[in-house]
């Protein structure tokens, strides 16, 4: 009876969206309910529907902005003799279903819908915008996301109206109340033939076609809608919403009149028109303050105006939406706190495992030098170049991260899956239970860390090494790998096993703890590099506690 044609489709997943895709041989609709989501033709053979069909999506608006908008919309059938079936799905969502005596074209249908979606918002016109897909879910059938779609209209009246359909005569006076949209419609219509007639003969640039003068503020009073990345909650997005139009000079008389009428979004983002009644009066006034204050500012000279810039480079920076981006001293800070976390907890607890252990420690002290080179708590390193700087294959890397991640208890998170030639991408933290203990512990004066294994640099060997408060007059140490330090000056040992320094700096970190430095042995020859390979690897092995020595 809704039907325009004896065949539905069953619905899935296809990558994050669920569609409803044309299959090779339709099933037939039969008195037998499908235990899957299904969705029924809403064109014939011929292209010609047998019922207009309404959706009211929940992508498009509020559950709120989507009530009132088929609320209207009935309000508007019936006044013009229609009969209609209305059902709701588990979602949120309406359907109206408009059966007609006679068959009408998918042109003039479609004319129609698109000249209601004018009206209402929430209003999806796609069903009857493809002949050959388009399809809706009918009362009864499954939903994705589990229930049913349920019918409002009492079942008896319900089968009544489909049975007995709506005349060509209530079509003809739904037009006539339409009127207006339907030549809005036109108008666009034409204006958007024109522009791509432009564009093809190169008068004017590309632009889509669906580019329009809305503003953002007005898309959210108007659907509800708000980027989650930008607002918070809706409180914000109502505040933000307030301000625009305080800023444009609208009264609460103005906005209180728009919220029934343009913007039904801004009321659904209130959730209960007890709790509009209650806040809008206090969020107008806290608006109407501060877009004052913010015109105020504005009229100030530039030197009165409050300054907003970071002092130094380990000043948080003041953002204006999304996660903060940690700076160079930021992420060495975060390396030293993590070191200290892993030599006091981690490395005991791995240390249980075995070989496997022994492996999961090195892994995770290779990835903390990746951290430090690269300056980000975001790595995207591979298997393969984690397996050569390590001396293993990169099956038993791929192995091993997994375990990792597991086993660090909130430390590695893998935030992302590898694509194309990107690498797996993993998220190095200090969680939340170790940050009091990161705070107590001071940081390590001198630790090894084999960061020559991971910094492109193989047979390398890092120290970090507190400089002396008398730089001036004091030649620095350079340590060695093995043997007391030496001074700057002295030659004690042959040219391929003195350090030299890497980087120096006076500044201090925003704990008021000394810089670090960090001294880098050169390699010279090829024999001298595998003595230092060899010595850098027996370091690391003592390194670790719980090695026997």
């Amino acid at each position: 009876m809704i039907a325009g044609a004896p065949s539905y489709r069953f619905g899935r997943w296809i990558g994050s969206r669920f569609q409803y895709p044309r299959p090779s041989k339709a099933p037939k609709i039969t008195r037998v309910l499908p235990e899957r989501p299904a969705a029924v033709m809403v064109h014939g053979p011929d292209g010609s529907v047998a019922t207009l069909c309404l959706d009211f999506d929940t992508s498009k608006a509020l559950k709120g902005v989507v009530d009132a908008d088929a609320a209207r919309v009935g309000r508007l059938l019936s006044a013009c003799g229609m009969s209609f079936v209305e059902d709701f799905s588990p979602s949120g969502g309406r359907h109206l279903y408009i059966p007609l005596r006679d068959r009408m074209g998918a042109a003039e249908a479609r004319e129609l819908v698109e000249a209601l979606a004018l009206t209402a918002t929430s209003l999806d016109p796609s069903p009857h915008q493809n002949i050959t897909d388009g399809c809706i879910r009918v009362p009864g059938s499954v939903h994705k996301t589990g229930g049913h779609q349920t019918l409002i209209t009492p079942l008896s009246r319900a089968y009544d109206i489909l049975r007995r359909r709506n005349p060509a005569s209530a079509l003809m006076e739904l037009r006539s109340a339409l009127a207006p949209e339907l030549t809005r419609k036109h108008a666009l219509k034409a204006r958007a033939a024109k522009t791509v007639a432009g564009q093809r003969a190169g008068i004017l640039p590309a632009l889509p076609l669906n580019a329009g003068s809305e503003a953002p503020l007005r898309k959210v009073a108007r659907t509800g809608l708000y980027d989650t990345a930008r607002y918070k909650g809706p409180s914000e997005a109502r505040m933000a919403v307030l301000n625009h139009f305080s800023a444009c000079g609208w009264s609460l008389q103005d906005v209180e009149n728009e919220l029934t009428g343009q913007f039904p979004g801004l009321a659904a983002l209130y959730g209960t028109p007890q709790r509009q009644a209650r806040l809008l009066p206090y969020e107008w006034t806290k608006a109407q303050s501060l877009t004052s204050s913010q015109a105020l500012q504005k009229r100030l000279p530039r030197k009165h105006r409050k300054k907003s810039a970071p002092i130094n480079n380990t000043s948080p920076t003041l953002t204006t939406g999304g996660a903060g981006k940690l700076s160079s001293a930021g992420v060495q800070q975060l390396c030293n706190d993590l070191e200290n976390v892993l030599y006091a907890v981690l490395d005991h607890r791995l240390q249980a495992r075995g070989r496997q252990g022994l492996s999961l420690r090195l892994l995770i002290r290779g990835l903390l030098g990746y951290m430090r080179a690269k300056e980000t708590d975001v790595l995207d390193v591979g298997c393969r170049t984690l397996a050569v700087a390590m001396g293993k294959h990169h099956v038993t890397i791929a192995r091993l991260l997994p375990v990792l991640v597991a086993a660090s208890d909130g430390i590695l998170t893998k935030i992302m899956d590898a694509r194309h030639k990107a690498a797996d991408v993993y998220l190095i933290q200090l969680p939340e239970q170790y940050q009091q203990l990161a705070r107590e512990l001071a940081w390590r004066k001198e630790k090894f860390m084999p960061s020559g294994l991971f910094s492109g640099h193989l047979g390398m060997q890092q120290r970090w090494c507190t400089k002396p408060s008398n730089a001036a007059a004091t030649p620095p140490q350079l340590r060695t790998s093995c043997g007391p330090p030496v001074s700057a000056g002295m030659h004690a040992r042959p040219r391929w096993q003195r350090w030299k320094p890497w980087a120096w700096s006076n500044a201090r970190d925003t704990r008021g703890r000394p810089p670090q430095s960090t001294y880098v042995c050169s390699r010279h020859d090829s024999v001298s590099w595998m003595i230092t390979l060899i010595r850098s690897a027996v370091t690391a092995m003592n390194a670790l506690p719980g090695m026997p020595t």
